[in-house]
């Protein structure tokens, strides 16, 4: 089984684990390209999925904590590094 459009559950699992290891980055924008339901079962395989990754995403952004704080931060440890 090909998955719809292309697209699997074990991929979407695997998708999950190297979005979370992406954790300490500086992660400041996220684009989802095509979420095709027309297209999917009852189950909603392809909406869970994009569901799934914008929260692993927007979690990894949360984490590192607002924008605005990040470039104080850098801005401290450059002055301190003069």
């Amino acid at each position: 089984n090909d998955g719809y459009c292309g697209f699997e559950i074990v991929e979407a699992r695997e998708l999950r684990t190297i979005v979370r290891g992406l954790e300490g980055i500086n992660l400041v924008a996220a684009d989802i390209v095509e979420v095709a339901p027309a297209y999917d079962t009852n189950a909603e395989h392809t909406t869970m999925a994009a569901a799934d990754t914008l929260y692993e995403v927007m979690t990894l952004m949360v984490k590192k904590g607002p924008l605005s704080e990040m470039v104080k931060q850098d801005e401290i440890d450059a002055k301190e590094a003069l």
